[in-house]
């Protein structure tokens, strides 16, 4: 069974909506309203199935009333470029407008694929999302590349299952017309559930040297977690890539997780910050003393090359013990 293209190119629609979350005349017209429980368990294909709606300004679906393969899509594998190019010329009622998405406990199937998902939503603004895509082997690259609008994003276990592929995750975000305005960008327990990987997931977001000089990028492991986090990879994590530089000023990484290494696994650490301009400080402390942060990365080359306005770094959960050709390394001990 398959959503495929389902409202693709409806552009004179500006919200998505489950019925009776917000009920408002406002949020009546122009709106895709969907059943407040909708089965969608024998839906396995959802590509492209909101792409191209230009005018997009909300989206708003929740399934916290419903568990398992019945929740929102919890048994669609294919959801990929489910957004794409939508949030391009956002507006409520003819007015232009700030656009947002805000999603619960959605996507969470085995292996679903969100690659693309919101890819080249240049106008979406704020992202809000909790308990989405964190099936196991879930991959979500490229999920919000080139949203370069954006400004607040908020999301708690997301892509949290095992064997996440989080690759580029967030490639180009925050890249233009930033009018000196701050991006924040707080994440809880997103690629927690093992053996995740981070690689080139900000490549060239920030790149606009308008960024405000308090944007952040933050990663937090949720409370109720009750084991630390571990990463295949975060190679070139934050690297310029073709941008000129990038212009993040403070980065906290103390909640991300720990490099677990196995001859499987690059467990690397390569061009992680470079490039990155403004940034002033970065914290790699870990949130738990007895579990060191980075305890196995193989590969450091170029880390923080290029970060001219570096000048506070917290290394205290870094360990290096397993970097391919040294014979002696900082923090614990990899035997």
């Amino acid at each position: 069974p398959s959503l495929f293209q389902m409202f693709s190119g409806c552009a004179s629609v500006e919200r998505i909506r489950i019925a009776g979350v917000s009920d408002t005349a406002d949020d009546r017209s122009r709106s895709i309203t969907l059943p407040r429980d909708m089965d969608t368990s024998g839906t396995f294909t959802a590509s492209r199935a909101f792409s191209d709606m230009a005018t997009l300004s909300s989206v708003v679906l929740s399934s916290d009333t419903l568990e398992g393969d019945l929740a929102l899509f919890g048994r669609a594998v294919n959801l990929t470029y489910l957004f794409q190019d939508s949030f391009t010329s956002p507006a409520a009622n003819g007015t232009p407008t700030s656009a947002r998405v805000q999603i619960t406990n959605a996507f969470n199937s085995p292996q679903a694929n969100l690659s693309y998902a919101f890819a080249g939503c240049d106008a979406l603004e704020n992202v809000t999302m909790q308990d989405v895509g964190s099936g196991d082997a879930a991959t979500l690259a490229h999920m919000f590349e080139g949203i370069s609008g954006l400004r607040e994003m908020t999301l708690v276990r997301v892509g949290a299952g095992a064997s996440a592929d989080l690759t580029s995750f967030a490639a180009g975000i925050c890249a233009r017309d930033m009018n000196g305005e701050d991006a924040h960008i707080s994440l809880t327990s997103v690629g927690s559930g093992g053996a995740s990987v981070l690689d080139c997931a900000f490549e060239g977001a920030f790149a606009d040297a308008n960024t405000g000089p308090s944007s952040s990028v933050t990663f937090a492991i949720d409370a109720s977690a009750t084991d630390t986090p571990t990463l295949a990879s975060a190679r070139a994590m934050f690297y310029k890539g073709s941008a000129e530089a990038t212009y993040l000023s403070h980065i906290d990484l103390s909640g991300l997780g720990n490099i677990a290494y196995s001859p499987a696994r690059t467990a690397s650490l390569a061009y992680m910050f470079a490039g990155d301009a403004s940034l002033t400080n970065i914290s790699l402390a870990p949130q738990n003393p007895d579990a060191p942060f980075i305890g196995f990365a193989t590969d450091m080359r170029y880390m923080f090359t290029g970060c001219a306005a570096l000048h506070d770094l917290d290394l205290t959960g870094v360990g290096t013990s397993r970097l391919e050709g040294a014979t002696s390394g900082i923090g614990p001990s990899a035997m």
